[in-house]
């Protein structure tokens, strides 16, 4: 790396910058790592260092659900790992991850929360859900209308756990069409037909429950529908007059 003269700043200002960036240089790749030789460490800027206190082992690609930041398990106070609680939860509404290698239970091993990964899923029919999220038995991931990882790739199987290509990220909760297939009252719920794609896909039920005034909506109306992690309920956000 070429070196430049630093300027613009008095003599001890440019000592300190001067050194900064010669112990920078020195730590090259590996700046993230802390000075204890035996505490683990994020080498990636996409994946978090997981202690798994879940009492079983998982595999490489498995979903893993975050808890609480620990320090229990570092030398330096100022590092903070993330601990799995056992096992995932109805909460997939917060951050997990992949597990890159496999992760013994007990032990340290980097969960990447962001990018491209591969991971387990089951795979049960062809309607070709665009995301993935952890609804299936136990929290194992299944292919849904929404949630924090996109299907980039996954063969069609009946029921069966695969690995799936996916891109990992922030929560997605898309806004899709639908038609009621019942009048639907304010405050209550009902099905719709879910469509994407140019067509029906699935009967899901939508809620009534925000702005939803006095008047009820009508069978065969078209209407948009968003799902609302937090009331884990499809929610009705818009209707045609």
């Amino acid at each position: 790396m070429a070196k430049q003269r630093i300027t613009g700043f008095n003599s001890d200002a440019r000592k300190r910058i001067g050194d900064t960036v010669r112990k920078v240089e020195a730590m090259g790749p590996r700046m993230s790592q802390p000075l204890a030789s035996d505490t683990p460490r994020d080498e990636n800027l996409n994946c978090v260092m997981v202690l798994n206190s879940t009492g079983y082992d998982l595999r490489a690609g498995d979903a893993v659900i975050l808890g609480e930041p620990s320090q229990t398990a570092a030398v330096d106070a100022n590092v903070r790992y993330y601990t799995s609680p056992a096992p995932i939860t109805a909460n997939y509404y917060k951050p997990w991850g992949v597990a890159i290698g496999p992760l013994k239970d007990g032990k340290f091993e980097q969960v990447q929360l962001s990018g491209v990964a591969t991971c387990y899923a089951t795979i049960s029919d062809s309607i070709e859900r665009p995301y993935l999220a952890p609804i299936g038995t136990g929290g194992k991931l299944k292919p849904s209308w929404w949630g924090p990882a996109e299907i980039v790739y996954a063969d069609i199987a009946s029921n069966a756990e695969k690995l799936v290509l996916a891109r990992l990220g922030v929560l997605q909760t898309p806004i899709y069409k639908a038609v009621t297939k019942a009048s639907i009252s304010p405050t209550g719920s009902g099905n719709v037909g879910l469509h994407y794609s140019g067509s029906e896909r699935e009967t899901v039920t939508a809620h009534l429950n925000w702005m939803e005034g006095v008047t009820s909506i009508a069978n065969g109306t078209e209407c948009l529908i968003r799902w609302f992690p937090d009331e884990a309920k499809w929610v009705i956000i818009n209707a045609e007059c």
